[in-house]
């Protein structure tokens, strides 16, 4: 908690999951954090882990007391170098990309964009882009979150912002490390 407010009442919620989704750790942790100092937690015990799973995914999600969302973090982790060969294997998550319509914010548009993670698949590094009708990038563009991993069921909403000056009706492309393109246009 690097805040002069103490953080009372919060929980975190650790999953290391194998690249097949299996659930191979969970822990619920309930702590305060206090004003300007780190609150340490026991430690993921990804040794014993790696012992028969050696490239896990970590997911780490930390709560308030209401179950608001204050921080969230995800890590692809190797037992060694050559580990992370398995990632290059995964199958393709298609995503369910869906889009509101813009609204005027001041001098700026936002859409409210929400990916979808159904299939069976970890979704690794999703990557938002706004373009316009040609493809081209559509600049300045501010996204509240991007590079965005989804465990299966997992859904995650993301603001995007760009000048209200842009006219023409904007495209969302798709990528990511296993996540299947695909492009979008916003509801009307």
């Amino acid at each position: 908690n690097t805040t002069r407010e103490d953080r009372k009442g919060l929980t975190v919620v650790t999953r290391v999951v194998g690249l097949d989704n299996r659930e191979l750790f969970a822990r619920t942790d309930r702590l305060d954090a206090l004003a300007n100092r780190a609150t340490p937690l026991a430690a993921v015990p990804l040794d014993t882990i790696f012992v028969k799973t050696p490239m896990v995914l970590v997911s780490l999600r930390l709560t308030d007391r209401r179950g608001k969302l204050v921080s969230e973090n995800f890590y692809w982790r190797g037992k060694a170098p050559a580990s992370y060969r398995a990632l290059g294997a995964l199958a393709q998550a298609p995503l369910i990309l869906t889009a509101g319509a813009p609204t005027l914010d001041r001098q700026d548009k936002v859409v409210r964009v929400v990916l979808q993670n159904r299939s069976p698949t970890p979704a690794l590094n999703a990557k938002l882009t706004l373009v316009n009708g040609s493809a081209e990038r559509i600049l300045p563009a501010f996204y509240s979150d991007n590079y965005v991993s989804l465990l299966p069921g997992e859904t995650r909403v993301i603001e995007v912002r760009y000048p209200a000056s842009h006219a023409a009706p904007p495209f969302f492309m798709l990528g990511g490390w296993n996540v299947a393109p695909q492009s979008l246009v916003p509801a009307k």
